[in-house]
């Protein structure tokens, strides 16, 4: 697997960019994010990466507003 900086993963031999909300990552989707760049935080709901000025809640708070 290739080694890649920031901002990109290995795939198969070559690099891959990540999304923009993350600065490292392990494929392209915003979900897969180590790491969220700058501006963005990690809420830890399984909502990846989000802007800095979103309000995160608990993940017991939300699934209480999961639709059955």
């Amino acid at each position: 697997m290739a080694v890649c900086p920031d901002g990109y993963f290995g795939n198969a031999k070559m690099c891959t960019k990540c999304d923009v909300k993350c600065k490292t990552c392990y494929g392209n989707s915003y979900l897969d994010c180590y790491k969220c760049s700058d501006g963005y935080k990690d809420c830890k709901i399984g909502k990846g990466c989000v802007v800095d000025s979103t309000i995160c809640i608990p993940e017991f708070t939300a699934n209480l507003y999961k639709v059955p």
